[in-house]
């Protein structure tokens, strides 16, 4: 097993040379990288991991699996961010931390194209073996699972014809079972009742049994696991399933089902439900039980961006309870800032022809301030989430720019310190590093053929919830929230 860290050189020359060996799969571009080719690793004259943690098997330029001197597939893994000082559970914890967002349907959603989205699993790849007792992977897959069954269950369960029997008074349903009839009607002097067969559209079929049956196991094992965060999901779908009956499954049976051509797209769900059933059974070898793991990849940026909006929306919520002057909105998650757009979304465009800021340009966060009316808008804030070192010199101004183009669409409010410098109530929100605090940054930029100074707030929060001051009344870290 190779081990790395998310968006890093890889310096390692015993690992550097086995690449170079083996014809390791690469993409070329950090930025536009391909998470199936070994989670996005990089190869622009030195080997970088991509902004995703995940494992996978290690494959060539051809797709085929690259094995060890025993003949063994060689596993990536990349369990943690690179700015974790302590194990993968501060990814788990943010996870955790945005199912309690009102959004997190948004954030989980499988509309994204793979790569894109939150957490891509790859379904068409071998498992991967891993010791059952792995609580890391048993939670990420819970939540993966239970946010799969609550998407495809929206409009209703899975359901099929099933044939029927019934003895029916004073009426026919469907046809009369002329053996039952004689039988058990006419041979019984019953003649004003008709014993029918008939089909009936049912929920209660194998296929919903198999996804119930998972989804006790996490009910039963999401609170030994701390999975409180997913009690409100568990709580719906028990009502959507009530009508399923409690049937234990083996895994050969699973194994049986075929899905009809019009719920292939449930496969996702089916796989992992088979994963949760089959843990203590699956590839039993002599070190223990082990259980298959998907192939999975995380994406990183994604996950912080969607992490700081739930940590940002809870102190949001402690300001307006205490403050009757204003009142803050956080507009609403926008998945694909690069297609979508939407003007409610509170983006002032540039009608002008000759704007020089073409396309939709959506930061982020967005945050509203309203008079006390909570009617009348007394402006606009923005902020960009980037997951990386705020020291970057790669890409450091574009980013820059970016927020500054922001600033002017959105007509951000900014106080004018002197006729060169300006500083915008807005900023850059990075994640917590090398004991770094929030601080004012500035950007050189020229209008109107003036050189120009635009100071910013450079933002960082911790990727562990559990070291953020979440006092409201601490001004250096909530301050620069207000108004």
């Amino acid at each position: 097993m190779i081990e790395l860290k998310d968006y890093s050189d890889i310096t390692e020359e015993n690992i550097i040379n086995y690449f170079n060996k083996k014809n390791v799969a690469t993409s070329d571009n950090i930025d536009f990288c391909n998470v199936r080719r070994n989670l996005g690793l990089v190869y622009d004259g030195e080997y970088k991991t991509a902004g995703f943690c995940g494992c996978c098997y290690l494959k060539d330029i051809y797709g085929n699996y690259i094995l060890d001197n025993n003949g063994d597939k060689v596993i990536l893994n990349i369990p943690k961010s690179r700015f974790s000082e302590d194990s993968e559970d501060c990814i788990l914890n943010m996870l955790n931390k945005i199912m309690t967002d009102d959004e997190f349907d948004q954030y989980f959603s499988n509309d994204l194209e793979e790569g894109k989205r939150l957490i891509t699993y790859f379904f068409d790849e071998d498992l991967i073996l891993a010791k059952s007792t792995i609580d890391e992977y048993k939670i990420l897959t819970y939540i993966s699972f239970v946010r799969l069954v609550l998407d495809f269950t929206r409009r209703g369960l899975m359901s099929k014809s099933v044939r029927k029997t019934q003895n029916f008074t004073g009426k026919i349903r469907g046809k009369i079972d002329i053996k039952n009839q004689i039988t058990k009607n006419v041979m019984r002097g019953r003649d004003d009742r008709q014993y029918c067969k008939y089909s009936e559209k049912s929920v209660d079929i194998m296929e919903n049994q198999v996804i119930k049956y998972a989804l006790n196991i996490v009910i039963k094992d999401s609170k030994s696991l701390g999975l409180n965060s997913i009690e409100r999901s568990i709580g719906i779908l028990k009502r959507r399933f009530s009508g399923v009956s409690d049937v234990k499954l083996s895994v050969s049976e699973i194994d049986r089902i075929i899905l009809p051509a019009m719920y292939q797209s449930y496969r996702p769900m089916f796989q992992l439900a088979k994963v949760i059933i089959s843990e203590k059974t699956l590839y039993p070898t002599s070190d223990g039980d082990r259980v298959g793991v998907i192939p999975y990849a995380i994406n990183m940026p994604f996950l912080f961006e969607c992490y700081v909006r739930t940590i940002l929306k809870e102190q949001i919520k402690n300001i307006n309870e205490k403050n009757k002057n204003y009142y803050i909105e956080m507009k609403k998650f926008v998945p694909d800032k690069r297609r979508s757009y939407d003007e409610s979304y509170g983006c002032r465009m540039s009608t002008k022809k000759d704007c020089y800021i073409k396309g939709n340009l959506v930061p982020d966060i967005v945050l509203e301030y309203y008079e006390d009316d909570k009617i009348k808008t007394k402006g606009y804030r923005v902020y960009d989430v980037k997951y990386k070192w705020s020291d970057n010199k790669n890409n450091a101004r574009d980013d820059r720019l970016q927020f500054l183009a922001y600033c002017f669409i959105y007509g951000v409010r900014g106080e004018i310190e002197d006729e060169d410098d300006v500083h915008f109530y807005s900023g850059l929100i990075f994640p917590k590093q090398n004991g770094k605090k929030s601080n004012d940054a500035k950007i050189n930029f020229k209008q109107d053929n003036q050189s120009n100074r635009a100071w910013y707030h450079q933002l960082f929060i911790d990727i562990n919830p559990e070291n953020i001051d979440t006092n409201p009344e601490n001004i250096d870290t909530w301050k620069w929230l207000e108004w």
